[in-house]
């Protein structure tokens, strides 16, 4: 463990929110989904508290990010934001061929399959927070 108060303590502190914040934010969005989908009728009132948590969980990891992004070294910001382009790219190309095949009744797609691709990105940042702690 670093000496508190260094560098690499305050690196290490604020990589551990970026970890926690990614899996905060995927594990919303799959109890999210399953509390809608297991809900008999939800009401109006409870898919607006599901979207503000959410809504919430999100801009609160995304400042995390930029706090983190801001604050680490050269390199490590450089590795990071093209891991986060790369995910983002392939989740979007994956999202958006999924839609263009159910809209073209090749296969069909239901929530869960949408749901658990924004799980995996989340679980992909924490991850890749995960192997830059060992550093």
């Amino acid at each position: 463990m670093p000496k508190p108060g260094t560098y690499a303590a305050r690196e290490l502190k604020n990589a551990l929110w970026a970890v926690f914040s990614s899996l905060a934010w995927g594990l919303s969005i799959a109890l999210s989904i399953a509390g809608l989908a297991n809900a008999q009728e939800p009401t109006l009132f409870f898919v607006i508290f599901v979207l503000v948590i959410n809504f919430g969980i999100g801009v609160a990891a995304v400042m995390v990010h930029v706090h983190w992004l801001k604050n680490s070294d050269e390199m490590i910001r450089k590795i990071w934001i093209e891991s986060m382009a790369m995910t983002f790219g392939v989740l979007w190309i994956v999202l958006g061929s999924l839609l263009i095949l159910a809209k073209a009744e090749i296969i069909s797609i239901d929530h869960k399959v949408v749901g658990l691709l924004f799980v995996l990105s989340g679980v992909g940042f924490a991850t890749g927070g995960f192997r830059t702690l060992r550093y």
